[in-house]
C-alpha cells in the first residue's frame, strides 16, 4: 500500500494521525514531513526493532543502531533520547512458564505492551491486555496493517492531540494511552 492510501483509509475511519513502523529502519524525516504536508495528515514514524528478546516498537529514535539486538542496549538508547518502548504482540516472544520476578523485571524494560495486535489471534490479544493489566503497565493497540482492508482494526487513543514525534514518545512514556479497536 501507499502512504496515501493509509491515509485515506485511516481519514475514513475517523483516525486523525497515523504511525508508520518498518522492521528494522526508520523512515527519513523529511519524507514523512513531505507527506504529512501533502496529503495534509499527521504521520509519525516508529521502528519496530527485532531484539534478542522479540520485536520491540521504539518511538522517538532518528535511527536504526544494530547495537538495538541488545534489548538492555535498546532500552539505555531510549532513555537517553527520551525515546518510548513497547512491546510488540508480547505472548509471541515470551517464554511459557517464565518466573513472575523474571516476568516483572522483563516487562519493567517497556513503556507498555501492545495489547491489541491486528497480527495477533483475539485470544492471544485478550491474554496481551490481560498480562497489561496484571502487571500495572500501559496497553497500546498496533493494527499491523499489510492491506487496505486492515486498516482501523486497532489502535491507541491518546489523551492529548498529538503535536510531533517527540511529545508522541513522552505520552506513551506517562503511561496516556489507551488501546482500542476501531473495526467489529
Amino acid at each position: 500500500m501507499t502512504v496515501a492510501e493509509i491515509v485515506a483509509g485511516s481519514r475514513r475511519r475517523g483516525f486523525d494521525g497515523i504511525c508508520l513502523s518498518e522492521h528494522d529502519k526508520i523512515w527519513p524525516a523529511d519524507e514523512i514531513a513531505r507527506l504529512s504536508r501533502e496529503l495534509d495528515f499527521p504521520i509519525f514514524r516508529a521502528m519496530e526493532v527485532t531484539t534478542s528478546e522479540g520485536h520491540v516498537l521504539v518511538f522517538g529514535l532518528d535511527e536504526y543502531r544494530t547495537a538495538m539486538h541488545s534489548l538492555a542496549t535498546l532500552r539505555k538508547i531510549a532513555d537517553e533520547a527520551g525515546a518510548a518502548l513497547i512491546k510488540s504482540h508480547p505472548l509471541r516472544d515470551m517464554t511459557p512458564g517464565r518466573e513472575a520476578s523474571s516476568l516483572a523485571a522483563y516487562l519493567a524494560m517497556f513503556d507498555g505492551v501492545e495489547a491489541l495486535s491486528g497480527g495477533e489471534s483475539a485470544e492471544s490479544n485478550r491474554q496481551a491486555f490481560e498480562l497489561a493489566r496484571v502487571h500495572s503497565i500501559p496497553a497500546a493497540g498496533g493494527g499491523d496493517v499489510h492491506s487496505p482492508s486492515e486498516i482501523g482494526r486497532y489502535a491507541t487513543r491518546f489523551e492529548r492531540r498529538i503535536a510531533d514525534e517527540l511529545m508522541l514518545a513522552a505520552e506513551i512514556r506517562a503511561g496516556r494511552i489507551e488501546p482500542f479497536a476501531a473495526l467489529p
